[in-house]
């Protein structure tokens, strides 16, 4: 599996930590680190070198919460753009409400931290395939000026198209 270089829209730029390995309470996964701009993100193409299917991965931290001054700093939407079949649940404790969609994206229903040891900010996608990438849109809708906006995919299982099902 690889990711698109940055692709950020909106004024959104990275941090030092964007795309990086990390380690964490519900494993290991790729983290993605943005300074938070109104409406701007960036788009996260992962692609395969061959045909995948039953593609699955953990989101965490999907928050919102003030910047280090007390100002509303960030309120993470995420979108999955492609492909457009998918399912997810909620792990037990997790507040995320939308449906992954750009009229009703992925968001919390609390409006502060969740915490990276947290399950209030975690969802789990599935994705039947078979597919060679997906793309997801991880933006914020409001900012802060001295916040940043993580979002952390991982736990990633998947099937080889040659594997039988």
């Amino acid at each position: 599996m690889s990711v698109n270089s940055p692709s950020f829209y909106g004024g959104c730029n990275a941090t030092a930590l964007d795309r990086t390995i990390q380690s964490g309470p519900f494993g290991n996964g790729i983290m993605f680190e943005q300074k938070p701009v109104i409406n701007g993100g960036q788009i996260i193409t992962f692609s395969f070198s061959h045909m995948v299917y039953n593609y699955s991965f953990l989101l965490t931290d999907i928050d919102s919460g003030l910047d280090d001054n007390g100002i509303y700093g960030w309120s993470d939407r995420i979108v999955l753009v492609t492909p457009m079949s998918y399912t997810y649940t909620l792990p037990t404790g997790s507040s995320v409400i939308g449906n992954g969609t750009s009229v009703d994206p992925f968001r919390n229903s609390n409006d502060f931290n969740q915490g990276s040891s947290s399950s209030g900010g975690n969802i789990f996608i599935s994705i039947p395939g078979p597919l060679m990438s997906f793309t997801i849109d991880v933006s914020s809708a409001t900012r802060g000026g001295s916040s940043t906006q993580r979002l952390t995919l991982g736990n990633l299982a998947f099937k080889d198209c040659g594997e039988s099902q």
